[in-house]
């Protein structure tokens, strides 16, 4: 009987553990089917994006930098995949912003299609363009310079106007403090442009205090071998005669005829010829006018009239010469050759053909290759000039510098501070004679043949 008890007992035990182990392997397979699910919720489907809608990129009024942190803002926020942000951040950019990226991955190595780009090449890109890297060797010219305080400014202004121009001239980066002191002192010292431009364009680890005094005296020494070579060219000078005929005197103060006019008169009425009268012009003798005993009202001497009167003709003859010489001593400006860039698209020439053919052109021609770029306008304003620039500068990139004449669209406060957000330089070509900058020249003459 005991025996019979102890055997349901452990019969009884082992059927609890077989139970027990079939609990655990359910315990187990739950917990699998749970990691699955939450993994299925995590990894959320394409569908399940709420929002694929955000405003373009647009260089006038924000910066990229703004732009893209705003950016990365909406991808959070509305959980987008890593794998679509490509996509939707080419959907949302303007037909400008889509065919530079377009030209970019078609010129890249190997070439590609512009779908194919990822959003680590997209940005890089984006930065190359609109947010290039700043000249710390111009930024530090900037914030030694500009140390006058502006009309109404607080001193918190001033202070927050310091600070952030100090943001960009990368101080912290400074190795030797007493050779960049140098450097900067005689940067903001030199007072030429050519010189200033030439340091602009060396990298701030490359441009020490030797490198800058040797940079500047070859471009001062440069400049002055041009002058003299442009300057060895003579022009014919003419020396103005007013009494170049003896025939043509001034009167006397009874506004008498001069001796000469005299004895030409008696010749040609011995001769029975005609002869003009001094007293009205007339085609007759002076003896026989009949304005003998007239009464001249510009000087109011007897013996002529107003429109022979000798004294007028003098004085106009005198305001002409003056004006005559006053233009003959205008300074011509000197004739400086322009220096051929390094490489295309480094220096570009702008100018307004207007009313040419009945329409109004925007030319481009690029100093290194002379590719030109022509686009018919149907204004020429400011605004309309930037938006075709913009569109231009979409397809190959920003120039270094562009070149234009004194034109109110390329001189007004609007263009200047487009050209300051592109970080290109400008330059203006006097304007005192009507006529385009000599890089136009030919393609104006080419588009008259046509």
């Amino acid at each position: 009987m005991t025996t019979r008890a102890a055997w349901t007992n452990e019969e009884l035990i082992g059927l609890l553990r077989d139970q027990m182990a079939q609990q655990q392997q359910q315990m187990e397979l739950q917990r699998q089917q749970m990691e699955t699910l939450m993994a299925l919720v995590m990894d959320r489907p394409k569908s399940s994006v709420t929002n694929t809608r955000f405003c373009e990129f647009d260089s006038n009024a924000e910066l990229w930098t703004d732009y893209w942190s705003r950016f990365q803002t909406f991808v959070m926020a509305n959980s987008i995949p890593s794998d679509r942000i490509a996509e939707i951040f080419l959907t949302n950019q303007s037909c400008a912003i889509f065919k530079l990226l377009a030209n970019l991955a078609s010129q890249s190595v190997p070439p590609k299609d512009v779908n194919e780009l990822s959003m680590d090449e997209i940005e890089q890109h984006m930065v190359d363009h609109f947010n290039p890297k700043r000249f710390v060797v111009r930024e530090r010219y900037k914030f030694w310079t500009r140390t006058e305080r502006k009309p109404g400014e607080t001193v918190h202004e001033l202070a927050a106007r310091i600070r952030q121009e100090a943001a960009t001239c990368d101080f912290a980066s400074i190795n030797d403090p007493v050779d960049e002191a140098m450097r900067t002192r005689f940067v903001c010292s030199i007072n030429s442009e050519a010189i200033v431009k030439a340091l602009f364009k060396v990298k701030d680890d490359e441009l020490t205090f030797n490198r800058a005094i040797q940079i500047a005296a070859e471009v001062e020494e440069a400049g002055k071998v041009a002058r003299e070579t442009v300057g060895t060219s003579n022009a014919d000078v003419f020396k103005f005669q007013p009494n170049r005929n003896p025939a043509r005197k001034l009167p006397t103060a009874n506004n008498e005829p001069s001796p000469e006019i005299n004895r030409q008169s008696k010749s040609a009425e011995n001769g029975n010829q005609k002869t003009r009268c001094y007293r009205c012009f007339g085609n007759h003798s002076s003896d026989a006018c009949r304005f003998k005993e007239a009464l001249c009202h510009h000087c109011g001497i007897k013996g002529h009239i107003k429109s022979a009167c000798r004294k007028r003709s003098q004085h106009q003859r005198v305001k002409t010469v003056t004006k005559v010489k006053w233009n003959a001593a205008r300074p011509l400006p000197p004739k400086q050759p322009w220096i051929m860039p390094d490489k295309p698209w480094e220096r570009v020439h702008i100018d307004h053909a207007v009313n040419f053919k009945g329409h109004n052109w925007l030319v481009m021609v690029d100093a290194y290759s002379k590719y030109p770029c022509v686009h018919q306008m149907t204004s020429i304003t400011t605004k309309a000039t930037i938006q075709k620039l913009d569109e231009e500068f979409a397809h190959f990139g920003y120039p270094h510098t562009i070149v234009t004449d004194n034109a109110q669209c390329f001189s007004s406060a609007e263009f200047a501070s487009f050209c300051e957000s592109r970080e290109f330089n400008t330059y203006r070509e006097p304007r005192i004679i009507q006529r385009p900058t000599v890089q136009l020249r030919d393609w104006y003459s080419h588009l008259k043949s046509r």
